[in-house]
């Protein structure tokens, strides 16, 4: 559930990519988020991360930056989503149902449309 662990399990998609002779660069790589929040306010994202990283004993950082959860403003949201693709290589995101119907339109219309596509 940690940024380590996907980042070793991504490290070894790619090592096998490259052990078949494929190049691991073409490969596009996706991410279910199964904890979507998109708060208000810093305060309220950071409250909900803490209470998160009780359930699972990590800090609310590692929380915000698991790869199951995205926890955030808006715009803290675009940035994380950013980052992962910088970092990670994650450009395609499955997201749950948690929130419902209104939380996907939320999404869509305040991060997804916002996010700066690099590819």
């Amino acid at each position: 559930m940690t940024e380590d662990a996907f980042k070793a399990k991504l490290d070894f998609v790619r090592a096998e990519a490259k052990a078949a002779g494929r190049n691991p660069d073409a490969i596009t790589f996706s991410s279910t988020i199964f904890m979507p929040m998109i708060a208000d306010a810093e305060s309220a994202a950071h409250g909900f991360a803490t209470n998160m990283g009780g359930v699972f004993g990590l800090s609310a950082e590692q929380v915000m930056r698991m790869p199951m959860a995205l926890i955030g403003t808006p715009a803290q949201c675009i940035a994380e989503l950013e980052r992962r693709e910088r970092e990670w290589g994650t450009r395609h995101y499955i997201l749950s149902g948690f929130g419902g119907p209104a939380l996907a339109e939320r999404f869509a219309r305040e991060v997804a449309a916002k996010i700066k596509k690099t590819k």
